[in-house]
């Protein structure tokens, strides 16, 4: 009986430490720290980078509302 070609061992020729010792789990342990830190680096950048434009809008658009509300008082006095 012949088995179907993903349950042979072709696959895991590709991976030849893939049941090994101590340094391929080093290697594992540090390529999820280092797409942790990556993924963190990515979020604080977008956050930052969100946050800096966020402020940059409110900062131009101070003198328009300082107009409106100027405009507002005069109407009301």
């Amino acid at each position: 009986m012949t088995e179907p070609i993903w349950l042979t061992s072709a696959p895991r020729a590709a991976f030849p430490h893939s049941g090994g010792g101590s340094m391929y789990w080093f290697g594992v342990l540090f390529a999820f720290i280092g797409a942790g830190l990556i993924l963190g680096a990515l979020t604080y950048v977008s956050l930052l980078i969100g946050g800096l434009i966020q402020f940059m809008i409110i900062l131009m658009s101070g003198p328009l509302v300082d107009r409106l509300l100027a405009k507002r008082d005069r109407r009301s006095a």
